[in-house]
This record gives C-alpha cells, sequence and structure tokens, in this order.
C-alpha cells in the first residue's frame, strides 16, 4: 500500500498500527465514556455516513465539560444504552429521534415529559427563539 509520504506499508502493517493505537487510547477512551454517563446534561446526537455502501452513523455525546464521538453500525437504542447505559438519570437534549424515545422515556412519566419538551420547542420555534439556549437556559435554572 502506498501512502502519501511515500511509505510501502502492508496492510497487515496497517492493521498492527491501528490496533496498538486503540489500545493505547483505550484507558483515555473508557474515562471520558464514564464522565460522559455520569453528567446530569446531555446534549446527544447522530449523522450519517457511507462506507463500502452501508450506512454508519457518528453519535456525539456532549456536556457541559467532555464530549465523545462513537462511530457505530447503529442508530438504535442499543448505542445509548452502550454508552450511558440501562439507567441513566440524567437529561438529555435531542432531535427525538425514536431512538432516544424509546431508550430514554420508557414509562408513561417519560412520554408526558417527551411530549411537553415536544410542545416547548415547537412554541421556541413559532416565537424564533434559539431552542438550544432556551433548553439550556430552562434546564439549568431548574435542574442543575
Amino acid at each position: 500500500m502506498d501512502a502519501s509520504f511515500a511509505l510501502k506499508l502492508a496492510p497487515a502493517s496497517v492493521q498492527a498500527i491501528i490496533k496498538r493505537a486503540a489500545k493505547a487510547g483505550e484507558a483515555e477512551y473508557l474515562a471520558l465514556k464514564n464522565k460522559i454517563r455520569v453528567a446530569r446534561l446531555l446534549y446527544i446526537d447522530e449523522t450519517s455516513f457511507r462506507v463500502l455502501g452501508r450506512n454508519w452513523w457518528v453519535w456525539v455525546f456532549r456536556s457541559d465539560t467532555d464530549m465523545i464521538l462513537i462511530v457505530r453500525n447503529s442508530r438504535g437504542n442499543n448505542v445509548l444504552e452502550e454508552i450511558l447505559g440501562k439507567d441513566y438519570v440524567g437529561i438529555v437534549v435531542c432531535d427525538c429521534w425514536r431512538a432516544y424515545i424509546i431508550g430514554a422515556f420508557r414509562s408513561v412519566e417519560g412520554i408526558i415529559v417527551y411530549e411537553t419538551l415536544a410542545s416547548l420547542i415547537a412554541t421556541w420555534q413559532l416565537q424564533k427563539l434559539d431552542i438550544k439556549k432556551e433548553l439550556h437556559r430552562m434546564l439549568t435554572t431548574n435542574l442543575c
């Protein structure tokens, strides 16, 4: 394999380098994932990209102090459970994709919360307010 710096590397060598880099960063990755898992307020979003003709997603989990990007071949709530655990009790600000609703709002109380937030967001949109700022203001003022 020819690289842009005129290095000649076999595919097996590239794979070995990638594995070593992943192992070197594993402790930092796990520490960051744990910080995200215990954050009281998270902003989460995902976006797709193609790999060899198949959809993959980059998930962004951001607190007020930390951020982690997760690349997975799934857009489902399994990614939320992997990163946050099944019992996450913090607040998630998201676009209400169904994975969040199924994953985070499993109870009747959760559905009421979802409907309330959806109504607030719709109202703020009509008022041409900055939704992110309004959510942050509301959540930090009332809950944090």
